[in-house]
Parts: C-alpha cells; sequence; structure tokens
C-alpha cells in the first residue's frame, strides 16, 4: 500500500516527464555506460571491455576462471593466466580462441570491422 508522500512523489515526477520520450531509451544502468563508453573509447579499449564483461560466455566457466583479457595493442591481445603450463598449452588452441574471440565481438560492437580483428594473442602468465 502507497503512503501519502508516495503517492504524490509518483503524480509529481509523472507530471514532469516529458510525454514524448523515445521509445529506445536504455534499459539500465549497463545499457547507459555501455553507449557512453563506445563513443569515448578507442575502439581497441571498447573491445577490451566487452572481452572482459563477457569472458566467462566466451571460453566458459574453467577457462574463464583461469584466465583474462588484459589489453588489446594493434591487433594482438594479451591475455593473462595463472599459471605458465596453462600459458603454454593455449598457444595449441590459439587459432580456435582467435576465432571464438572475433566472433563474439562481431556480435557485441556493431561498430567491431574485420580490420579491428585480433590476429594474435599471447598469453602471460601472472599470479593472481
Amino acid at each position: 500500500m502507497k503512503t501519502v508522500q508516495q503517492k504524490n512523489l509518483h503524480e509529481n515526477l509523472s507530471e514532469n516527464l516529458p510525454q514524448n520520450l523515445p521509445k529506445n531509451l536504455p534499459k539500465n544502468l549497463k545499457d547507459i555506460l555501455s553507449d557512453i563508453l563506445k563513443n569515448k573509447l578507442k575502439i581497441s579499449d571498447y573491445d577490451t571491455l566487452l572481452l572482459a564483461s563477457n569472458w566467462i560466455d566466451i571460453c566458459g566457466k574453467d577457462l574463464g576462471g583461469k584466465t583474462k583479457p588484459k589489453y588489446i595493442k594493434g591487433k594482438t591481445l594479451t591475455i593473462l593466466t595463472d599459471s605458465s603450463v596453462l600459458s603454454f598449452e593455449l598457444n595449441f588452441l590459439k587459432d580456435e580462441f582467435i576465432q571464438k574471440i572475433n566472433d563474439h565481438l562481431t556480435k557485441l560492437n556493431e561498430n567491431h570491422r574485420e580490420a579491428d580483428n585480433i590476429t594474435d594473442i599471447k598469453f602471460k602468465n601472472i599470479d593472481y
């Protein structure tokens, strides 16, 4: 049950809202921040942000817990790993990994072009 204050607040807000708001407004804070960052960051920085926020979906829960995308320099993605053995093993899967990452970037970023695709990955062992 709404209190009198809640009803008054709701009425005041309703009266002060423009009546012709666009229908395609972002639905949540994540969408708003994503739109702002998309326009402010270099494409490689924005792609790195997208990779970091979707990393588990890209490489799976097990591998996602042991690795983390760090940055993109040129067309090379640096990925941090939790062991040198894992870094060594991932080098054998590099081509598959690159393809999967580029596919995700194309889906996640409407401004991502084929010219922006990752062509190499460096795996770097770090204790974190």
